[in-house]
């Protein structure tokens, strides 16, 4: 079967760009977050680590036991109200980032919606032009559009399980500060500790970001799709994988593979079939991290992507002048959908 890679055109490069800025923003999130976990727990140490120290070298001079230093570590530091309020505060510091983070997310996704819909209409409006199709106008999707798109796919927005998020943020938390005070650990060594703890959760939200971002970039391109075939055109649907030593071999044999006749790829390949790249409904080791992309081809041939630029351009002024001004302006847009996530939940 012949290749084709639709990892190279135009809207897939400007998208890569607008994922490492998501990225940016989400590492700016969490670096502010190690700032205040730091204050947090240097606030905290204030309260006992002098006479901590003069416990410990008692201890290894051999005046007090191991266990005298445990009975201090339980009455001096592990049965006080600071210590609690401690563990809550780190723990609220990072499930609020977790939030903002998915928050940013979700932002994000109806600009990234919009844009590869409109892109795959546009080659689309080019083939018609070319071919001599007549097919009318083409509808361009706008932020109104998107949030219907969106009402109809309440899984498309990822959020943050808040309780589940809050317990595991609690007891990596306690772990960290209570096993490193019990086992006698310096400060610094802690303070690595509960940055490890926020550096698992900033892993955990840029994956989740990326899965999120392919999944809408491709359900975009996979709901334009759907309007070019409803107009007759003679489009497929083929599945395009970066080739490279991070992709998945599951996902190295569905490039260049069109998608059966009810609009599924992986057949003979994965478990559970797939609609686009990072459809949620797929296993997970099949979605996350997943940067592979839907395209289309029309009539068995490669679309011509050398000024995919220009013609998305033109397609746009052409057909729907306002909302492409809208599309440029980040901002109007922003102001022409519903409100993202709210992210300043409270315990």
């Amino acid at each position: 079967m012949r290749k084709h890679n639709n990892n190279s055109d135009y809207m897939s490069r400007r998208m890569d760009r607008e994922l490492r800025r998501l990225e940016h923003n989400i590492t700016a999130l969490y670096y502010n977050a190690r700032s205040e976990i730091k204050k947090a727990f240097s606030k905290f140490t204030q309260m006992f680590e002098p006479e901590r120290q003069k416990v410990l070298e008692k201890v290894a001079m051999g005046e007090l036991t191991e266990g005298d230093y445990q009975s201090w570590v339980r009455n001096r530091v592990l049965d006080k109200t600071l210590y609690f309020e401690t563990i809550k505060s780190i723990t609220q510091i990072l499930v609020n980032t977790d939030l903002a983070a998915m928050a940013t997310v979700r932002g994000e996704l109806p600009y990234v919606i919009a844009h590869s819909y409109n892109f795959i209409q546009a080659l689309g409006w080019k083939y018609a032009d070319d071919s001599g199709f007549k097919v009318g106008s083409f509808q361009i999707y706008n932020a109104n559009a998107v949030q219907t798109l969106i009402r109809d796919n309440p899984r498309l927005l990822p959020a943050v399980d808040l309780p589940k998020d809050q317990q595991w943020n609690m007891d990596k938390i306690r772990n960290e500060i209570t096993q490193g005070i019990v086992q006698g650990k310096d400060i610094d060594t802690i303070a690595r500790g509960l940055q490890n703890v926020t550096g698992m959760d900033e892993t955990a939200a840029i994956r989740n970001a990326r899965t999120a971002f392919t999944y809408a970039e491709n359900l975009g391109r996979d709901e334009s799709f759907i309007r070019l075939k409803e107009k007759g055109l003679p489009v497929r649907k083929v599945w395009s994988a970066v080739l490279d030593e991070r992709t998945r071999d599951t996902h190295i044999l569905l490039n260049g593979t069109y998608a059966n006749d009810e609009g599924y790829f992986g057949e003979g390949i994965l478990e559970v079939l797939l609609r686009c790249p990072a459809d949620p409904n797929g296993e997970p080791q099949e979605i996350y991290n997943c940067r592979c992309r839907e395209g289309i081809v029309f009539e068995q041939q490669v679309v011509d992507h050398s000024n995919d630029d220009d013609l998305y351009e033109q397609f746009m002024k052409k057909e729907d002048p306002k909302s492409y001004e809208a599309l440029k302006d980040r901002n109007y847009f922003d102001e022409h959908r519903t409100r993202p996530y709210q992210y300043n939940q409270r315990w």
